[in-house]
């Protein structure tokens, strides 16, 4: 009974013996070239949006032996180097642009190297990029409503979206025939263009971006800004005559449409408006109380669109 458990501890001992030497081999060949070194690995790494582009942030601390950052991407068949040289701080703030990309989803690598060449564990980062079926998606800013005087067009902005940038505003100067630009912030309500020559284009875009920290912005397609033709003509159409302490209005809407007419007058420095809606395609109405004297009248014609178009009047009441 001795012998036989001496014999199963000796082959137990035996096998231990082995297992230890063969594994004691297969870990050396691993040092055959000595212990592997990594380079300085990036942390805090970002990768930004932009227009057929791309931006990557990262820092290193304390890369000494760093000579520089790659970033790979398609499975490592497209690479950038970026020369790396250390600064006085402990911690490097990096900043790489990756251009000419296509408008898609990346997955970027990033990672160092010495002079020696080792390089350190690589740093995964997503991002999307963005072009022209992007762009093509924009539409410039609405409006709640426009004013359009003898020489000026007011315009009351709709609510900025998060995404939503600058909108510019292109038109003509009426006295010096210079083209003008003038840009809102998102934050805007209103805007006033002065001076406009009404019988050139007046133009406005937005512009936009993807992501909130999108490197670039994308402008919509010029939008052209159009008179309603029915106020115009409706205004055109307008025929003012004297009566008995006041005036009688007359105006065609040959369209039919839902019009709103709105009078302006002042009676002692005191501004009294009547208004009025009519789809007929003729209409006139009498107004009373103004003084005996010439003076100016406002006569605003706006549609169910907001759109609102308006001419001074000079009239001489009976």
């Amino acid at each position: 009974m001795f012998s036989k458990n001496l014999y199963i501890l000796l082959a137990i001992i035996s096998a231990v013996f082995v297992s230890c030497t063969e594994t004691d081999a297969n870990f050396k060949q691993y040092l055959e070239n000595g212990e592997i070194e990594y380079s300085n690995k990036v942390d805090s790494v970002k990768a930004i949006s932009g227009r057929n582009r791309a931006k990557i942030t990262a820092s290193l601390f304390n890369a000494i032996t760093v000579t520089e950052v790659l970033v790979s991407w398609n499975s490592g068949e497209n690479i950038l180097s970026f020369p790396y040289e250390k600064s006085d701080n402990n911690i490097d703030s990096l900043e790489y642009i990756i251009p000419n990309l296509e408008e898609r989803s990346y997955q970027f690598a990033i990672f160092t190297k010495d002079a020696q060449g080792a390089s350190s564990v690589e740093v995964d980062a997503f991002v999307n990029v963005y072009g022209d079926a992007y762009r093509s998606s924009l539409l410039a800013k609405s409006f709640n409503s426009t004013r359009t005087n003898a020489d000026s067009l007011a315009v009351e902005l709709s609510i900025s979206s998060a995404s939503e940038r600058n909108t510019e505003f292109k038109y003509f100067n009426e006295t010096t025939g210079e083209e003008l630009v003038v840009t809102t912030m998102p934050e805007d309500e209103r805007v006033v263009l002065n001076n406009v020559d009404f019988t050139k284009t007046i133009q406005y875009r937005t512009f936009y971006v993807p992501e909130e920290n999108s490197i670039d912005e994308f402008d919509s397609d010029w939008e052209e800004f159009i008179l309603q033709q029915n106020i115009v003509d409706a205004l055109d159409s307008v025929v003012i005559t004297p009566i008995s302490g006041g005036i009688n209005i007359f105006w065609e809407n040959v369209a039919n449409k839902d019009l709103t007419i709105e009078l302006t007058y002042f009676v002692n420095g005191v501004a009294n408006t009547n208004v009025f809606t009519s789809s007929d395609t003729t209409g006139n109405f009498d107004t009373t109380g103004l003084t005996s004297d010439i003076q100016n009248v406002t006569i605003g014609i706006k549609d169910l669109g907001a759109n609102e178009v308006v001419r001074t009047f000079t009239v001489d009441p009976d």
